[in-house]
């Protein structure tokens, strides 16, 4: 689905983003914590640029973007 939102609606879209948030949960919960990363970097800069900072989509990206920097031991 992120793919094909990504290449038919365009990186600005909210459900790219939001695609790009669930494929990098399903990439986190099968250990693949590296791949991750960059799409939850993604979907928390997409959300936040077209719902805002404080939209309760952001924070629950922000939080599994968290989760995986526990899981890389990036404490800082």
């Amino acid at each position: 689905a992120y793919t094909i939102n990504r290449r038919m609606l365009g990186e600005s879209s909210m459900h790219t983003a939001l695609s790009a948030n669930n494929f990098a949960n399903s990439l986190a919960a099968s250990g693949r914590h590296d791949e991750a990363q960059p799409l939850h970097a993604q979907a928390v800069a997409g959300l936040e640029k077209i719902l805002g900072a404080t939209h309760s989509h952001v924070g629950i990206a922000r939080h599994n973007q968290a989760r995986t920097w526990l899981a890389l031991g990036r404490l800082d």
